[in-house]
């Protein structure tokens, strides 16, 4: 990923206190949804029960497929890096 703005990383961190993510696991959610080019990601990090994808429109899924407490705020963050 290319280096990110101070008003950049300042707006990751936002989101990562705000849904309580680290800062690392925003960022890969960020660069999963660029490598998509918007509109599909595929992401593996820890935070998100490891490997799962989102798509534009609703889908979303994590290493925890039942998992609706961690499916929500990954949503949220994914909308909103997008």
């Amino acid at each position: 990923m290319n280096q990110l703005t101070p008003e950049g990383s300042s707006i990751i961190n936002q989101l990562a206190q705000r849904y309580h993510f680290s800062f690392d696991a925003v960022c890969s959610l960020l660069q999963s949804v660029i490598n998509g080019n918007g509109s599909m990601a595929q992401f593996n990090h820890p935070e998100f029960g490891g490997s799962g994808q989102w798509m534009r429109g609703g889908m979303i899924m994590v290493g925890d497929m039942f998992n609706n407490q961690l499916k929500r705020p990954v949503r949220q963050v994914d909308v909103l890096v997008i």
